[in-house]
C-alpha cells in the first residue's frame, strides 16, 4: 500500500515538475508537509499510505499554481516513506530470527535502540529451568569482558582528576613488583602491553587482591613491556588493585563513584549494586546448571580477583547501553580522556564513531554483546545465559539487518563507491 501510494504522489509530482515553473507554494502546503513528517515520525505507515494517497490529487491541484521547491521537499518526503519500509522490514527480520533462536532454546536480553527509541527491548528464554521463571528485561547478568571498559574508564577519570597518569609505572603503586614488570605502565596494561599472561587461575579459584599481587609479581613475562601485544585478564586485575591504591577505596567503589554515578546508574557492580539471586539470570553449559552470578565462589566485597577488573560486573542490558550512551555523550569523562577511550575501545567508520565488544565465561555459560554507532544512535546489547546459543553467535545472525538500520542516515552525495574512493 505505502509503494502503491507513493507511486501515485510521484507521478502526481511529475506531473507538476512538468506544468509550472515559477509559482511558490502557499503556506498550507507546508503544514502538509509538517503532517506528513509526524507520521513518519509516529511510524503509522497505514495513515501515512492512505494519507499520501488522498492528499495526491490536492497536491497536484494546488502544484499547478506551484513550483519546483516543494515538488522537492514531498520527493525527499517520498524517499522518507521509503526509508521507513526498509527500516520496519530490517526490524521484523531480527524480531523474526530472535523467535526462531528462542523456540529453539535462546535464553537472553536484547535491546536495539534508535536514538532515544527503543526498537526492541525483550528478555528471551527462561531465566531459571528449575522454576520456569521466564528472563525480563530487568534481569541481571554476568556481563564479561565488558567490564575491561569500564575499569579503563575508571582510571582515565582517576587521572583526569589528577590521582595518576598513564604514563605511571607500576613501581609506583608497588615498589615491590620485580623487573620488567615494574616499568609497565598503566597505559600498557590497558593496551594489554604489559606481557603479563592471559589468567591469573580460573574465575571461580578464591585469591583475595594480596594473594593474586603475589601471583602477579611471581609470573614470568611473555614479552618486555611495550614490546608487544597479547590479552591478558591478569593485567586488568592489576589495574583494579591500582585503582584501589591511588582511590584509597575498594575497587567497586572507586569504579561506582569514577564512571556510575555521572551516568545516573546504580544497579551495575559486583556487590554494591544490591542484586538477589532471584532477580539474576541462571547460566547454562551444555545443559548443565552453573547457577547465577552469585552462586560462584565469590570474596565478602566480590568476586576472586583472578576476575576484579576484568568481568565479573553484573548489570542489565539497558543499564549497559545506557552507560555507553553516556559515555559516549560526554557525561563521565572529558573531551581528552574520552579522546583516548575511543582510541581504545572504537574505530571510525562512514557512520562516524563504531564500537563493538564482547564476553564472556566459558565456566558459567554467560556471554554478551554490545555493538553500536554513538554518532548515528543505533546500539544494539545483548546477554545470554547459555552456552549453546552466545550473544556473540546471535550478533552474527542480526548483522546485517541491524546495520540495515544505518543505511537512510547516508545521503546517496554522502556515499561513495570503493571505486569513487580508490580515484580519490
Amino acid at each position: 500500500m505505502a509503494l502503491l501510494s507513493t507511486a501515485i504522489s510521484l507521478q502526481g509530482l511529475n506531473f507538476v515538475v512538468n506544468e509550472c515553473h515559477s509559482y511558490s507554494f502557499i503556506d498550507i502546503n507546508s503544514i502538509t508537509i509538517k503532517a506528513m513528517k509526524f507520521f513518519l515520525k509516529m511510524r503509522l505507515r497505514r495513515v501515512l499510505s492512505l494519507s499520501i494517497l488522498v492528499l495526491s490529487p490536492w497536491i497536484v491541484g494546488v502544484g499547478l499554481k506551484g513550483c519546483h521547491s516543494t515538488t522537492d521537499s514531498a520527493l525527499v518526503i517520498a524517499q522518507e516513506s521509503l526509508d521507513l519500509d526498509g527500516q520496519e522490514a530490517a526490524i521484523a527480520d531480527i524480531r523474526s530470527t530472535l523467535e526462531q533462536l528462542e523456540s529453539e532454546g535462546l535464553y537472553g536480553v536484547v535491546q536495539l535502540k534508535d536514538g532515544e527509541s527503543v526498537l526492541i527491548h525483550e528478555g528471551l528464554g527462561l531465566r531459571d529451568r528449575e522454576s520456569s521463571d521466564p528472563i525480563e528485561t530487568t534481569t541481571g547478568f554476568d556481563i564479561g569482558s565488558l567490564t575491561k571498559a569500564m575499569t579503563a574508564a575508571t582510571v582515565l577519570k582517576l587521572e583526569e582528576q589528577g590521582a595518576l597518569r598513564l604514563s605511571d609505572p607500576v613501581r609506583l603503586f608497588f615498589p615491590e613488583a620485580p623487573s620488567p614488570l615494574r616499568e609497565a605502565t598503566v597505559q600498557q596494561l590497558i593496551e594489554h602491553r604489559a606481557g603479563l599472561p592471559e589468567y591469573l587461575g580460573e574465575d571461580t579459584e578464591l585469591l583475595t587482591k594480596e594473594q593474586a599481587l603475589e601471583r602477579l609479581f611471581a609470573a614470568e613475562l611473555d614479552f618486555a613491556p611495550g614490546s608487544d601485544e597479547a590479552y591478558s585478564n591478569a593485567g586488568y586485575s592489576l589495574l583494579a588493585a591500582i585503582v584501589e591504591a591511588t582511590a584509597n577505596q575498594p575497587f567497586e567503589q572507586a569504579m561506582h563513584e569514577a564512571i556510575f554515578l555521572p551516568a545516573g546508574i546504580d544497579s551495575i557492580g559486583y556487590r554494591l549494586a544490591g542484586w538477589e539471586k532471584e532477580r539474576l539470570a541462571v547460566g547454562y553449559v551444555e545443559g548443565e546448571r552453573t547457577g547465577t552470578p552469585l552462586d560462584q565462589p565469590w570474596l565478602d566485597d566480590g568476586p576472586s580477583w583472578t576476575l576484579r577488573g576484568n568481568g565479573g560486573l553484573i548489570a542489565t542490558a539497558e543499564d549497559t547501553a545506557d552507560w555507553f550512551d553516556a559515555m559516549f555523550a560526554g557525561r563521565i569523562l572529558g573531551p581528552a580522556a574520552l579522546a583516548q577511550f575511543k582510541a581504545w575501545f572504537a574505530s571510525s567508520g562512514p557512520y562516524g564513531v563504531r564500537v563493538g565488544e564482547a564476553g564472556g565465561d566459558d565456566l558459567t555459560g554467560f556471554n554478551a554483546q554490545y555493538e553500536a554507532w554513538p554518532d548515528v544512535g543505533i546500539s544494539w546489547t545483548m546477554f545470554t545465559s547459555r552456552s549453546d546459543y552466545l550473544a556473540e553467535d546471535v550478533w552474527e545472525a542480526v548483522e546485517d539487518p541491524v546495520e540495515q538500520l544505518l543505511e537512510p542516515v547516508l545521503s546517496p552525495e554522502d556515499s561513495t563507491t570503493e571505486e569513487e574512493e580508490e580515484e580519490s
